[in-house]
Order: structure tokens, then C-alpha cells, then sequence
């Protein structure tokens, strides 16, 4: 288990062998420059590794290939429109100190002038959001994602979200009604496989939170009130309006709003922004603590979580294995940042007079871990869709494949980063850097669980024991068919996880577009950060969770073209004209209809290179 920021638990130094078998060029293709070309040259590779190549140029941030660009941040490779980003909203300096990086502040600015068409005010926060948390986004995913906590120091709120509105939000609590329809509209929503192409699989009352406790810690107990009347009942009956009325009459209980991600727009956009960036699903709940209070009691999440500190001071305590012995104590203030993975036990408190309020953003890793993977192929062997029972089963067996490890271990972690990353962002298995990977992703996989139905077959409980014997069973096909069996189990469920967030969380409130009557034809068009799109084995393109079926087949390709990851435009800006694969009709059909449905920023304006 990691103690600070500087000492942990590499998964290099784990026994898996198989955890780091890949020290290849994937490093590269992972950032998406194998699968550009050289310039100069005209071939996907000149004779030259790609770090090494003098003629290709490919932004590190967007991947655009440009002949002028910009160096920076250890030879980090920025084109004319990065450039200009981050030199108006990165954090001018860094000082890595003994457990936690400080930085100054990070003011966003706006590379390029935009029209209004699928734009809210989180798109003008942060392009890239988990950036904009933790800072440089590759070396926190590389470094440090699952693996270490991490701190950072921002001097300014990260989220509009008060104390006020929390407490507003607890005033006339009776979260059962909204939160009965909304159940109501998820059976609807996870049975129907009719297209979705209506906001009114979004309900107008808008939930703004599933459940709130009272949590109190007293000498030698913990108290911990979910009964909903009775929270109603307090804060009315104590008229606790702002952060003066909990102070004087709070009773020294922290408040906490279970999956408030409905509260406003910057929250909702926060979260939405977070699945689309990682691929994996969470969720947001928020914490008040009076002043010189501990909130919960010391204890251990299952997921992975993101404190953002909005107002007051709050001092985290980070715990052994023990949930008893401190390992590090450090002081989050407004603008603070901190990442707390998977597995390690924590407790905090209010560390000021006036009240804390932070929020908690979780990102579940578990699905996708090594072991994850491998229950989804036990269960699915390339068969067909997820239904519910199965996707039951897989949890159930992840978590058997589990007790043979600790949160620490290979099979508790994702695969490495040049693998996951644009495995859980792609379209589909064609919006890969290279058509190659899945071979290696294979690889890895089978390599994973010759290791771990070893560990499996070794456990005293008959649970375990046969899900290494099923491994064995897998293992022992032609590898050719183990392979296809393998890689058809992980798009399936890939599939299904995709449309269980919607079925969860709903499709995405957006505004009600007009697209029929926006020009497209000038201007440049651009991916927005926040989308998340998936094509369904069946052809289904999915949309930040609406769901269209009946399109004609010629849109296919500028579909593509405008929301590929890693082929087509690659998340980078473009232009009518080089959009490939139809009319100008169809073309035009295309784009209207990535616009309808906020998957696109339409950019009026283009930066002059420096």
C-alpha cells in the first residue's frame, strides 16, 4: 500500500511478470504517433523512431500533426492552437515537494473564439477536465492513477457550488418522489432498444440528489442519520440557511449529499466530463463539516476519488492497512485537489472554525481491472450482449478473482495506460492508434490469466478454485479462437458498461438545438472534450446516451470521421471540406446532427500560428 506520494507500490514491482512485459514502442502509440505519418517523408515511419523522427511534428495534446510547433514541459510538443492554450491556462510553476505538488494558479483561457451552438459553462472551464484537477493529465495517468494519492494546490474554488446551495438544496428535503421517477424512467430507459433521440428521456423535475445522511462523530461511537424526514426535519427545525446558522446550530453533524450530480450545471457538467475523459463511470457527493469536526469515521472506499475543496479547510489523515496508524496528514484549502485510490483507508476533519464543504468525486476502476477483464471472458466466452443476470455474474466472479489480491496488486489494476486509454474512449474496435493493438491487448490478457489461475487454483475456498479451473479451460483453446473469444467478451462488455452509465445516470441534458437551421459550411468543428460516443455491434451509434438506429448508411463515414478518438479528425479541429465519405448533403445531415446532440463545438475563429 502506497504511504505517500513519493514512496508506493509500483505495479512494476508487483510478482505478475506479465504486468510489465510491454516495454515496446506501444509508449508511442499510445500518444497516437505511429498511426500519423511523417510530413516529410509521406510513410507511417521514415526510417526513424517516431521520438526520434526530425520530420514528424504531432501535438502531444491534441495529436495534430503541424510543420510548426511548440516545445515545452520536458519536450512535450504543442501545436500553434495547444500553444496557445496552455500558455493562458497552465500553472506557471511547479514545485514538487516531499508528498504533494504545489502549483500557482491555473486561469482558463480561450484559445479560440466560439459561437454559442453546444456550448454550457463547464466547456469554458476546461478543455481537458483532468488536467484541470490533478494538472498534466499523461503524467498523472501513468504515475500515479491507481497506484499513489496525490496532492495538488490551487488557490481558487475548482466548482460553483456553496455552502448556501447545499444547505438550500437539504431545505425542502423529499428526494423520494424524484427519485421514484427517476427509477421509472431507467427500467424504461435500459428495456427500450428503440432509438433515443428526445430529451424526454430526461426528466424536467431534475433530480439534484439520490439521499443525504447526518454523520456525527461522538466519543467512542459513530452516528450516522439517513432517515429523510428527520434530516428534513432538523434543518428546518435549526434554520440552517449558511455556514453561520451550521456553525451555531449544527450539532456538529457533517451533511452529506449522496450522487448530487443533478445540483447545477457545473456539477452535472463535472461529472459528464469525468466519464467522458476516463471512460469509467462515478459519481459526486458532497460534505459539510462544521468547524473542528471529523465527518465519517476512518474507512477504505471501493473506488477511486477526487476531493475537491470548495470552501473552509478540512485536514486529511491517510491511514495504514490498519485504518489505525497515520501514515501522512496534510490540510486541503479552497482550490485544493486531492486523489485518494482505490484501497487506501482515510478519515478527515474540519481544520478551521468555519464549516468544510468538499466534493467527492468518485471514478470506479474495478469493471475494467485485470480482473474485471478476465471475469467478463469466464462469463461472456464472445457471446452476444450483457444482459443484467450476466452482468451480475461477472461482478460476482471479479470479486472472487479478487481475494486472491489486494488493492495494490496487478490484478486490482488497470492495463497499462497505452492499452486502457484508448481502448475505453474508442468508438469501437476500428477507432484504434493502430489495428494491431487489439493483438497485444490479447496478449496481455492471456498472459494475465495463465499468472492468475495459478494464484486461483492455489486458494482453499472451491469458489476460487473453479474460477481458475474455468481459466485453464479457456487457456487450453487455439489460440487463434481464444483470441477472437477474448477480444468479442471485451467489446460486449465494453458495450454494456457504455449503456449502463446512461441507465444510470440518463442521457445528458443538453440544450434544445435548432440544428436544422445552423450554418455549416464555414467555420471549424471540433470534438467537444466532454463527449462520449460509442458504435454497438449492431450499428447503433450511441451519443452521449441517446441512441440512434435509423440513420441512412452514407452517414457512416463522416460520423466517423467527426468523432473518432484515434483515426478520422482524432479529436482535432476540422473543417467542412475535410470531412471525407459523402455530399455535401450528407455532410451537412452529419454534422447537424453531432450539434443536435452536443457532440460537437463548432469554432468560428482560428489562432494564427505564433
Amino acid at each position: 500500500m502506497p504511504e505517500s506520494a513519493d514512496t508506493f507500490t509500483h505495479i512494476d514491482a508487483l510478482p505478475f511478470a506479465w504486468a510489465t512485459s510491454v516495454r515496446t514502442s506501444w509508449e508511442l502509440w499510445g500518444r497516437g504517433r505511429w498511426s500519423r505519418k511523417c510530413k516529410q517523408e509521406g510513410s507511417t515511419r521514415c526510417g526513424s523512431e517516431p521520438d526520434l523522427c526530425t520530420h514528424l511534428r504531432v501535438c502531444d495534446q491534441c495529436l495534430l500533426m503541424e510543420d510548426r510547433g511548440q516545445v515545452r514541459d520536458a519536450g512535450r510538443l504543442f501545436c500553434s492552437h495547444c500553444w496557445q492554450h496552455q500558455e493562458a491556462s497552465s500553472p506557471k510553476q511547479v514545485a514538487q515537494c516531499s508528498s504533494s505538488v504545489q502549483t500557482t494558479p491555473c486561469v482558463p483561457g480561450a484559445a479560440e473564439a466560439v459561437d454559442e451552438v453546444g456550448l454550457w459553462p463547464w466547456d469554458l472551464i476546461a478543455v481537458d477536465v483532468i488536467e484541470w484537477l490533478v494538472g498534466d493529465s499523461h503524467a498523472f495517468l501513468a504515475d500515479t492513477f491507481g497506484r499513489r494519492w496525490c496532492h495538488k494546490q490551487w488557490p481558487s474554488t475548482r466548482v460553483e457550488f456553496s455552502v448556501e446551495e447545499n444547505l438550500e438544496l437539504l431545505k425542502d428535503f423529499n428526494p423520494a418522489p424524484g427519485r421514484d421517477l427517476h427509477c421509472q424512467v431507467m427500467r424504461e430507459y435500459g428495456f427500450a432498444r428503440v432509438p433515443i433521440t428526445d430529451t424526454e428521456w430526461v426528466p424536467e423535475y431534475g433530480l439534484k440528489f439520490w439521499s443525504a445522511i447526518m454523520s456525527r462523530s461522538l466519543p467512542g461511537v459513530s452516528e450516522d442519520i439517513d432517515d429523510e424526514e428527520r434530516i428534513s426535519s432538523f434543518v428546518k427545525g435549526h434554520r440552517l440557511a449558511n455556514a453561520d446558522d451550521l456553525r451555531q446550530n449544527g450539532e456538529g453533524y457533517t451533511f452529506i449529499l449522496n450522487q448530487m450530480h443533478g445540483a447545477n450545471p457545473n456539477v452535472r457538467g463535472l461529472h459528464h466530463a469525468l466519464w467522458a475523459a476516463f471512460g469509467l463511470s462515478g459519481g459526486i457527493n458532497s460534505y459539510i463539516t462544521p468547524g473542528f469536526k471529523q465527518g465519517k469515521a476512518p474507512h477504505v472506499d471501493d473506488h477511486d476519488v477526487f476531493i475537491v475543496q470548495q470552501s473552509g479547510e478540512k485536514r486529511w489523515t491517510l491511514l495504514a492497512a490498519d485504518l489505525r496508524t497515520p501514515i501522512h496528514e496534510l490540510l486541503l484549502t479552497p482550490g485544493d485537489v486531492l486523489y485518494i485510490p482505490q484501497g487506501l483507508p482515510h478519515y478527515a476533519c474540519s481544520a478551521s472554525a468555519d464549516p468544510s464543504l468538499h466534493l467527492a468525486v468518485s471514478v470506479t476502476r474495478s469493471s475494467v481491472t485485470i480482473a474485471g477483464l478476465l471475469a467478463a471472458w469466464l462469463e461472456l466466452r464472445g457471446e452476444g450482449r450483457v444482459t443484467r443476470d450476466a452482468a451480475q455474474r461477472i461482478e460476482s466472479r471479479r470479486k472472487l478473482i479478487s481475494l486472491v489480491s489486494d488493492p495494490w496488486s496487478a490484478l486490482a489494476q488497470l492495463l497499462p495506460l497505452h492499452f486502457w486509454r484508448p481502448l475505453l474512449r474508442a468508438l469501437d474496435a476500428h477507432d484504434l492508434p493502430c489495428p494491431a493493438m487489439m493483438d497485444d491487448v490479447a496478449a496481455e490478457l492471456v498472459n494475465a490469466a495463465g499468472a492468475t489461475s495459478t494464484f486461483l487454483r492455489g486458494s482453499s475456498s472451491a469458489d476460487i478454485r473453479s474460477q481458475g479451473e474455468e481459466l485453464d479451460q479457456l487457456l487450453a483453446a487455439p489460440s487463434a479462437d481464444m483470441k477472437k473469444q477474448l477480444l468479442a467478451s471485451f467489446w460486449s462488455y465494453r458495450e454494456h458498461l457504455f449503456e449502463e452509465h446512461y441507465n444510470i445516470h440518463l442521457p445528458l441534458v443538453i440544450p434544445n438545438i435548432n440544428a436544422e437551421n445552423i450554418w455549416v459550411e464555414s467555420g471549424r468543428f471540433r470534438r467537444l472534450p466532454d463527449t462520449a460516443a460509442f458504435i454497438t455491434a449492431d450499428g447503433w451509434l450511441l451519443v452521449n446516451g441517446y441512441r440512434m438506429h435509423v440513420l441512412p448508411l452514407e452517414l457512416g463515414p463522416p460520423l466517423r470521421y467527426c468523432l473518432g478518438m484515434h483515426t478520422g479528425a482524432v479529436a482535432r479541429s476540422f473543417a467542412f471540406q475535410d470531412i471525407p465519405g459523402g455530399s455535401p448533403q450528407i455532410i451537412q445531415q452529419a454534422l447537424r446532427l453531432l450539434l443536435r446532440f452536443r457532440a460537437l463545438l463548432r469554432m468560428s475563429v482560428s489562432v494564427a500560428a505564433p
